[in-house]
């Protein structure tokens, strides 16, 4: 396993911490959504799935913007009320951090495709219209154009309450165990404690081996409820401070 980590280098004079990661598995990029815990201002970061930072601390004002996908190269904000979970306002962003397209008439629907689907605030339901992610050009409701290129989709580890294989009964952990599956290869992940806190770790075996054991984070005060999310063969996690994403190619 090569591991990758992306430190974001200003939480050492900032606190920040990681309030939201959106993924797009056909560019490899995905963008971080910062929060400061006392102004609650958004920081954007793009990265792609080697770590490397393309989009560096881009600012929002005001704090009702919220990030909801990232389509190439492009970063999609929706805006939130105090009383609501969306509120009308749209923003796109362009791979340098600049306005290619904002809507404060309009509420978010969904992104399919390279289609962003928003709807009219008069309207509590139909009426949609199709924003083409591309041209920007708007369009009446209708079904997107699927395309044809396949892409890994995002996985979660499921909680795993079964007999667990032979080849696990040197572990001692806490709770339960995760399972997640990479081609012909499974991949355990679970909680150990120790005299400095929990550890995260991962097994990765085939159906009569451990292949490859891993601790993917260690001294953890608490245990975490997710250990990672998967796309294809590559894993993204959180480190317990929420300040830095780390990433392991299978």
């Amino acid at each position: 396993m090569t591991k990758y980590t992306t430190s974001l280098a200003f939480v050492e004079r900032f606190p920040f911490e990681i309030w939201k990661i959106v993924v797009d598995p056909d560019s490899q990029q995905f963008a971080v959504e910062l929060r400061h815990p006392d102004s609650t201002t958004p920081i954007l970061y793009r990265l792609d799935f080697t770590g490397r930072i393309k989009l560096n601390h881009k600012e929002i004002t005001p704090k009702e913007w919220t990030l909801d996908h990232i389509y190439g190269e492009q970063l999609i904000l929706k805006k939130v009320g105090e009383q609501q979970p969306v509120k009308e306002g749209i923003l796109i962003l362009d791979r340098l951090g600049n306005e290619r397209f904002c809507t404060y008439e309009h509420v978010l629907v969904a992104v399919e495709d390279n289609y962003l689907i928003m709807r009219h605030r008069n309207f509590q339901t139909g009426f949609e219209t199709y924003l083409n992610l591309d041209t920007l050009e708007k369009e009446p409701a209708k079904t997107p154009q699927k395309n044809n290129v396949g892409h890994a989709p995002l996985v979660l580890p499921v909680p795993y309450y079964g007999n667990r294989p032979s080849y696990l009964d040197h572990v001692t952990k806490e709770e339960f165990i995760w399972l997640s599956r990479h081609e012909d290869h499974y991949l355990w992940s679970y909680h150990s404690k120790g005299n400095d806190g929990y550890s995260l770790n991962l097994c990765l075996a085939d159906t009569s081996k451990i292949l490859y054991e891993q601790c993917l984070l260690k001294d953890m005060p608490k245990m975490i409820p997710q250990p990672y999310f998967q796309i294809g063969n590559q894993l993204f996690l959180l480190s317990y401070n929420k300040q830095e994403i780390v990433s392991y190619l299978l």
